[in-house]
């Protein structure tokens, strides 16, 4: 499902198994959108820090992307909705997933003007020449 976290910090929450002994994991919220697995949301939303920031608007859910049969819950969003979510997604990584379980060419479109922004607007700037 798609997070959308509208903080300037990355945001670490603890996924706490149910088991003992099993191994402690963490979902990483970073400005913009985020890809976030159902089961690990379900788990973190009960989290009174992230109660309150959903109450204050801070992190929400993207509409119709809560989709636990599709890894990629961007290809459930119409197009202009998608558009929105990738003009607001600042991670190469989960751009070029999604680029490549991707078949609409306007979100195609979307997503390849994105990476390009954020590349542009974080590789290292040349110094100027005398």
């Amino acid at each position: 499902m798609l997070i959308e976290y509208a903080k300037p910090n990355v945001l670490t929450l603890p996924v706490l198994p149910k088991k003992a002994g099993a191994t402690v994991r963490s979902v990483l919220l970073s400005p913009g959108i985020n890809q976030v697995d159902k089961k690990d949301w379900d788990v973190c939303k009960e989290l009174p820090k992230i109660k309150r920031l959903v109450a204050e608007k801070k992190i929400k859910v993207c509409v119709g992307s809560d989709d636990t049969e599709n890894e990629f819950a961007l290809g459930k969003l119409q197009v202009k909705d998608a558009a929105a979510a990738i003009k607001k997604t600042y991670n190469i990584l989960l751009l070029e997933n999604w680029k490549h379980g991707e078949t609409r060419p306007g979100v195609l479109k979307a997503i390849n003007a994105q990476i390009a922004f954020v590349e542009e607007k974080t590789a290292p700037k040349k110094a100027a020449t005398a």
